[in-house]
């Protein structure tokens, strides 16, 4: 559905560089990494705000730039910032309607129910979080078929954060494509099918959501001998002067029992689940090691 082929921009000194992947009609696509990774450039791009890059994007193999009327109105973009708008709710909603010649608005009188929107409250007057919550229905209420949400949960509570997540996975399994840039991938790690996580304009790791690795475990050991426990918990992570730390994807009584095992008190032991970004990081940046030794072998 969307390609983008040796993305390269730069914009406020933050640059993307060689950006290339793939979404795939009826995929929930996470797009992560920290503030300043590139995120909202690479998406800039796709929504033609950023006018000057150099590669190529295909929407439905057709170059984006020159998209119009119908298949240009089937992608909706929802920016990370709220609404700067002195109109009513449901001025703006009518207004989208007009915009995109919609007849039928059940969809949108669910979406105001679901999300508790006042209609005739001033978009000025609202709380932040029903500001965004009104971007996002005026995105959704169109039914887009590619759906972009650029941090969506800013200026959400937990307990909206997981009603939009709720309503997306509903749109998804209906046919939505969705597209999530995040800080952290666990934000929406359940509703994800594949992911490209960035770093300082960089892709790091590219692939399909692997559901083993998003149990992984970071387990910090005080006092610890690597060498002791590298053959339960394999390589260290991170190695300090008193502890070392570990990824594991044992269960959590799995772990219990090893440490049991191994006589490790309570106090020196410190386990959460682990970021994707931490777990990306340690195994990418290993295969990237082990693979420069095969070449070295090879030439000898």
């Amino acid at each position: 559905m969307l390609k983008v082929i040796d993305l390269s921009y730069e914009s406020n000194g933050i640059e993307v560089k060689n950006i290339e992947f793939e979404v795939e009609q009826g995929d929930f696509y996470i797009i992560f990494g920290i503030d300043d990774a590139g995120k909202t450039e690479i998406i800039n791009a796709v929504m033609g705000i950023a006018q000057i890059y150099k590669g190529d994007i295909l929407y439905k193999e057709e170059n984006i730039r020159k998209l119009h009327g119908k298949e240009r109105s089937s992608i909706r973009f929802v920016p990370d910032g709220i609404l700067l708008l002195k109109e009513k709710a449901k001025d703006y909603f009518r207004s989208v309607q007009r915009a995109y010649k919609m007849k039928d608005l059940e969809l949108l009188e669910e979406l105001v129910e679901y999300f508790e929107i006042d209609t005739k409250e001033s978009l000025m007057n609202m709380t932040y979080e029903q500001n965004k919550l009104v971007a996002i229905i005026g995105a959704i209420m169109t039914s887009p078929e590619l759906l972009i949400l650029d941090e969506p949960f800013n200026f959400l509570t937990v307990t909206m954060t997981k009603k939009l997540l709720q309503f997306l996975d509903k749109l998804n399994k209906n046919g939505t494509t969705i597209i999530l840039s995040l800080e952290h991938y666990e934000d929406a790690q359940d509703m994800g099918t594949r992911f490209l996580y960035l770093k300082e304009g960089e892709v790091v790791k590219i692939g399909d959501i692997d559901s083993n690795k998003t149990r992984f475990k970071s387990i910090t050991i005080k006092n610890a001998s690597a060498k002791h426990l590298e053959k339960v918990f394999g390589v260290p992570a991170v190695v300090e002067d008193d502890s070392c730390t570990y990824f594991s994807d044992l269960e959590w009584n799995e772990i219990g029992d090893v440490l049991k095992e191994y006589d490790i008190k309570d106090k020196e032991i410190f386990i959460k689940m682990a970021r994707m970004e931490d777990v990306l990081d340690f195994f990418y940046a290993n295969e990237e090691v082990v693979e420069e030794k095969v070449e070295e072998g090879e030439k000898v």
